[in-house]
């Protein structure tokens, strides 16, 4: 009786883990294919969570992180596998935080001579745009009902939504990321209580400019375009502005089309709005981390249009920005000097 016993609690203490899919065991196409990233990414991305989430021992690794990026490809948190719905979001939830703790080592804004002096000279040489350092908008992640202050969230679409800041450079590079504000924030109000304003008005001021939309206020560092344009220099001007303004386009459309769970399409997401911005944040440190290796998504103009048309439709009717007659009269100068090259 002893002896049958001790079998049976022996047998009780064993687990049967079950064999879980990760990218090791996908090929190339496949790991494209369920997760919009390569193999040797996801690799860099196991690598650099290791020290934080590889110590916890029920799932390996590479079952979370391929588990939380087959997540933001499809938006999507059920499994193949059969793990649970709980742990899927313990997965997401995880892996986005440590991928955020990283972000200074990806998002960074060129604040350095050197760093400046490259920026620049792409937007120069694919552009013609002198002195720029980066393109800034916003754009909305569909989201549930938030529970508190749902009206904050309700988009110009009926939808719920985020609005987020980001700035990019002239080869879709994420220099700067601001996350968790409402859809009925404007996105010059998101502007105002970020860093940016900070960093370019310090002491000296930063030698450059962004280039926005209409969204935003003309400021001596910040160049809108002209809203009703009768010379030539002011038309050439604008043709220029909407050229490099090109680049935030396929900044989104990258984003939303690898990381699907970032668009519309895949339907709002299920969690709250810091967690919304926090995949947001975590998706943006994927992005500039394929795009140093080279991955970028392949995109048609009809994709770029679709995606940046649902996105401005959710944005909230502009308001007449403030004029700044310094920011028009420096405007002006550009123009001018833009249209006698």
């Amino acid at each position: 009786m002893e002896y049958l016993l001790a079998l049976r609690m022996k047998r009780k203490k064993e687990r049967v883990y079950k064999h879980r899919t990760t990218y090791l065991s996908l090929t190339e196409k496949d790991c494209l294919k369920s997760l919009h990233l390569p193999r040797h990414v996801v690799t860099e991305v196991c690598h650099l969570l290791s020290k934080e989430l590889g110590s916890k021992t029920t799932f390996p690794l590479a079952v979370r992180v391929t588990s939380a990026l087959r997540f933001f490809a499809t938006g999507s948190m059920s499994s193949a596998d059969g793990i649970a719905k709980r742990s899927m979001i313990s997965f997401v939830a995880s892996v986005s935080q440590e991928l955020v703790r990283h972000a200074d080592k990806f998002i960074v804004f060129p604040k350095t001579p050197a760093s400046q002096a490259l920026v620049k000279k792409v937007f120069k040489d694919k552009f013609g745009a002198p002195d720029v350092l980066g393109i800034i908008d916003c754009t909305h992640v569909v989201l549930r009902a938030p529970m508190e202050n749902s009206n904050m969230y309700f988009n110009n679409e009926g939808s719920y939504s985020i609005n987020v800041q980001i700035v990019c450079d002239a080869s879709s590079k994420i220099t700067h990321v601001f996350t968790h504000f409402p859809a009925s924030i404007p996105d010059s109000s998101i502007l105002e209580k970020s860093e940016i304003p900070s960093i370019f008005e310090s002491d000296p001021p930063l030698d450059g400019r962004l280039l926005g939309d209409t969204a935003y206020p003309l400021k001596t560092w910040l160049v809108t375009p002209f809203s009703k344009p009768k010379t030539k220099p002011e038309l050439s001007f604008n043709i220029m502005h909407l050229d490099a303004f090109e680049a935030m386009d396929r900044t989104v459309a990258m984003l939303k089309k690898r990381f699907r769970c970032l668009d519309k399409s895949s339907g709002p997401l299920q969690y709250s709005p810091h967690k919304v911005g926090l995949f947001f944040a975590a998706c943006c440190v994927l992005h500039n981390i394929a795009l140093r290796h080279g991955c970028s998504v392949k995109l048609d103009a009809e994709a770029v249009i679709r995606i940046r048309r649902i996105d401005k439709a959710m944005h909230m009717p502009l308001t007449e920005p403030k004029t700044d007659a310094v920011a028009m009269m420096g405007r002006a100068q550009l123009a001018q000097q833009l249209c006698e090259k």
